[in-house]
């Protein structure tokens, strides 16, 4: 069984799961479009305080108006790091379940960091379970939760259907803790 999705966060990651006899695997990646044009979008705010503090020849400082123009240009230009980060450190993670060998493997990369992989055998999990998403707007979205018995616990797999989010999870259960 082969799905694929695209998540609701902005459209900027591609979501993959595959499900094989034997294995399991869960696929999250920012795409380099989403990156460079998160990168290009990040200079776009830098227009507001260009555009009302510097071209204007403020004689008054500081007045009200000054002041508004000051804390409007503050905000544009966290916008414009906030942007800028997203597109340096956003995550890819891949989480992969494998029955012959009995272990996770997860492997996490972003821009500014080398590439780190993580193997956890099936006997270190100590939960297993789905987390719902409810949004103001649109839909909710579904993540599988996995819980070690030492460290803290890692969301995976985004699913816009709950129904699709506790078939793998059965799926999941039953490769990790086979029933007797």
């Amino acid at each position: 069984m082969l799905c694929g999705s695209v998540y609701l966060l902005l459209g900027l990651t591609v979501n993959y799961f595959e499900h094989s006899p034997g294995r399991m695997l869960f696929s999250t990646t920012m795409s380099v479009k989403a990156r460079l044009g998160l990168g290009i979008a990040s200079t776009l705010p830098f227009l507001a305080p260009y555009e009302l503090l510097i071209k204007p020849a403020w004689t008054d400082i500081p007045s009200l108006a000054w002041l508004f123009a000051f804390v409007v240009s503050l905000g544009a230009i966290a916008v414009s790091i906030l942007l800028l980060l997203v597109a340096i450190f956003g995550m890819n993670r891949l989480v992969e379940f494998n029955a012959t060998s009995k272990t996770i493997r997860v492997t996490e990369s972003h821009l500014m960091q080398r590439k780190q992989e993580f193997k956890y055998s099936f006997a270190d999990v100590a939960q297993i379970e789905v987390i719902s998403h409810d949004w103001t707007e649109g839909p909710s979205t579904y993540e599988i939760r996995l819980t070690l018995n030492k460290g803290k616990p890692f969301a995976f797999g985004d699913f816009s259907k709950g129904v699709e989010a506790e078939s793998a999870l059965s799926s999941l259960k039953a490769m990790i803790r086979p029933p007797q």
